[in-house]
């Protein structure tokens, strides 16, 4: 416990360069399943370390949650670093949402607005953590997937159409369906739309097995197949 304790007061030290140890020392004890009560202690003093001064600093905290085994201690302060100024920061904070997999799926729409992002390299982490932790129930989720279709990165556009399979591929029929008897019909073409060209951007021979026949998907969604409008 002394050792703990010692750990965490130094992870407050006034040098980055201590700090940046002690974060190196606390993601070990964050990744403990013998001593979960340290673990979370670790896991918090590193969300602190979310807000730290220093770039190198809040790259490694965010770097460290990955491994966390109590995410529900830190989600909040995660979901927050997204907008941290640096890129290589909002990407490991991307990777801790996808990591903590269903966890993270209430933070959904804030993974889908880095979709939005201005590095590419963000958007792409995005789009690869929508499939892991994005919520298909999401409106603000499912419109991010669908304008992301023309993001002009061609790995964004791979790893959303990746992400529309893992997403909507099970579930198409039944979010559509569902979407249309709430009256949004907006959302109900764009999940069509996002299948279809989730289909469209996977390699050949991959599509074919992963959603319904999407004549059949479209007749739900209120159009036909052909109907320009179904998609972007």
């Amino acid at each position: 416990r002394d050792a703990v304790r010692q750990v965490l007061s130094v992870a407050d030290d006034p040098y980055s360069d201590v700090r940046l140890r002690a974060v190196a020392l606390l993601s070990i004890m964050a990744r403990s399943e013998d001593n979960i009560s340290a673990a979370g202690a670790a896991s918090e003093r590193l969300a602190v370390r979310l807000h730290d001064e220093a770039q190198p600093v809040r790259r490694a905290a965010a770097k460290a949650l990955q491994g966390s085994k109590t995410p529900d201690l830190v989600l909040e302060d995660v979901v927050a670093t997204p907008d941290d100024p640096s890129a290589s920061v909002r990407q490991e904070a991307l990777k801790v949402l996808g990591a903590f997999a269903s966890e993270g799926r209430s933070a959904s729409h804030a993974i889908a607005a880095r979709l939005k992002d201005l590095s590419s390299e963000v958007r792409t982490i995005a789009a690869t953590t929508l499939g892991q932790a994005g919520d298909p129930d999401d409106e603000e989720t499912l419109l991010a997937m669908v304008a992301a279709m023309d993001d002009p990165s061609p790995g964004v556009r791979r790893n959303i159409a990746e992400a529309a399979g893992t997403l909507i591929a099970e579930r198409q029929i039944e979010i559509v369906r569902q979407q249309k008897e709430a009256g949004n019909d907006e959302i109900s073409r764009a999940v069509v739309g996002l299948g279809t060209a989730s289909d469209r951007l996977r390699p050949a021979g991959e599509a074919a097995g992963h959603r319904a026949p999407e004549s059949h998907v479209a007749a739900d969604a209120g159009g036909t197949r052909d109907d320009p409008g179904l998609c972007r």
